[in-house]
């Protein structure tokens, strides 16, 4: 509590009242006292402290009540905390923080980010992230001011802080691949000269076409943004998605290759990924004929254009957050290590992309992404 309290000394009593004043509409709200303890264990997240606050407090001289809060603050160090803050300002109070509903008072916990999610998950998600997509396409098309804020890419030429975790992942990437034989050399060949071209490429990826079907995409779709609610046997019935701090108003394709090659179980095949995304179609026309939606409704077809324009996001993001989902040295993992050059970030890059189940997922992505040219 003290290193936290020493770390964030903005998470005070006063400002805990001032916010549960404001979210519960009652100024005669007194805070009690509070603790503050990581909501996450160390690895689980990479671009922000994740901390969960419990207050004691009374209202309007009622008996006490506890509440619990999520605190998502921007990382301690400068860099990496630039990095982040580049692409989005949240508050005026350092660091740059967001205020979540604790979601495990609701029985919901994080998914297991080395297991990734199953074909059964991925179709919970699919079901919310279209009702998502097609209740903010059915508000852009009542008044395009809704959007006014998500116009701008978080991933842009002006932001270089995040352009070397690409590049470096695909070049470590690239460097394990030499030593795999079931690789073909060309791919590692194409690999490696994609390096120079890649950021470009994501550039014009989070370019908008305005004549296209558009929608709020989440923009980062990944395991550690999804809450799993599971019964007394075991199974998954139910979920939730969390940190929609970087919203961008295009192509839903964007969240859904995300989606697809980043968080799926390794027993999720390429064929279920089109069945996936018929589900996820079939959800989002649903959405949008309840909705009352009047412009085109797109189809299932266009879609899967849209899977093949867009798709190239696999082959950036898949190198960075599938071996950050399966490392097994949380003591020293920090997203510093990816863009650092000292002994340590060197031996964290190794063990990440030495991982054998970074090296059988990523073999049979790359020869999805190389008959989809996506390395082209």
């Amino acid at each position: 509590m003290d290193s936290i309290a020493h770390k964030y000394p903005f998470i005070t009593k006063e400002y805990l009242e001032s916010m549960l004043r404001e979210s519960h509409k009652c100024s005669s709200i007194v805070v009690q006292d509070f603790i503050v303890v990581p909501a996450l264990g160390k690895g689980q997240n990479y671009s922000s402290d994740i901390l969960r606050v419990k207050i004691n407090y009374v209202e309007d001289g009622s008996d006490p009540k506890n509440v619990t809060f999520i605190i998502k603050a921007s990382l301690d160090s400068e860099e990496l905390a630039d990095m982040i803050e580049e692409a989005i300002i949240v508050s005026t109070t350092k660091p740059n923080h967001i205020i979540f509903e604790d979601l495990t008072e609701s029985g919901f916990v994080a998914a297991n980010r080395k297991k990734g999610l199953d074909y059964h998950e991925l179709l919970m998600v699919l079901e919310r992230i279209a009702h998502f997509h097609a209740a903010t396409a059915y508000m852009f098309s009542k008044d395009e001011s809704t959007m006014q804020y998500h116009h701008y890419p978080n991933i842009n030429p002006n932001q270089t802080h995040f352009h070397p975790l690409y590049r470096n992942c695909l070049l470590a990437c690239a460097e394990e691949t030499r030593k795999w034989s079931t690789i073909p050399i060309n791919i590692t060949e194409k690999l490696f000269r994609l390096e120079k071209s890649m950021m470009p490429k994501a550039f014009e990826i989070y370019q908008s076409d305005k004549t296209g079907f558009n929608v709020l995409c989440h923009c980062d779709l990944s395991v550690n943004n999804v809450m799993l609610k599971f019964d007394s046997a075991g199974n998954s019935v139910d979920c939730r998605l969390v940190d929609f701090a970087i919203g961008f108003f295009g192509s839903p394709a964007m969240d859904l290759s995300y989606l697809l090659f980043t968080a799926s179980a390794d027993d999720v095949t390429t064929d279920q990924f089109d069945e996936l995304l018929q589900y996820y179609h079939t959800k989002l026309v649903d959405t949008l004929v309840i909705l009352g939606y009047e412009q085109p409704i797109p189809t299932l077809n266009d879609i899967q254009v849209a899977m093949l324009r867009k798709g190239f996001l696999g082959v950036m993001h898949v190198p960075l957050l599938l071996p950050l989902r399966l490392i097994e040295d949380t003591a020293n993992a920090d997203l510093g290590h990816l863009i650092g050059s000292s002994e340590a970030a060197i031996e964290f890059r190794r063990k990440m992309f030495s991982h054998p189940r970074f090296r059988s997922r990523m073999e049979y992505l790359l020869g999805y992404f190389d008959r989809m040219e996506y390395l082209d």
